[in-house]
């Protein structure tokens, strides 16, 4: 989905500056995204059994991913109704 935002972004009629910021909000979500699957893997690896700060660490990893993608997702409707 990234992908397919950065190539629009570069090829629809936006400033340059518009154009930066929503490939710096795609970069946002992909990176957290890959920080999010670092800790549920690093999280799987250290127990199989279930304990609350483990839960806890999932939990943050993907609201940090909800919170990219939101930003995503503003900064999208922005530039297209500016």
């Amino acid at each position: 989905m990234n992908l397919i935002l950065i190539v629009l972004a570069l090829f629809l009629d936006f400033g340059s500056a518009t154009k930066m910021v929503l490939v710096v909000a795609s970069f946002i979500s992909l990176i957290t995204e890959l920080f999010n699957t670092a800790i549920e893997a690093a999280v799987d690896h250290t127990s199989t059994e279930k304990h609350e700060l483990a839960k806890r660490a999932k939990d943050a990893g993907s609201a940090a991913q909800l919170m990219a993608l939101l930003m995503l997702f503003i900064v999208w409707i922005v530039a297209l109704t500016a």
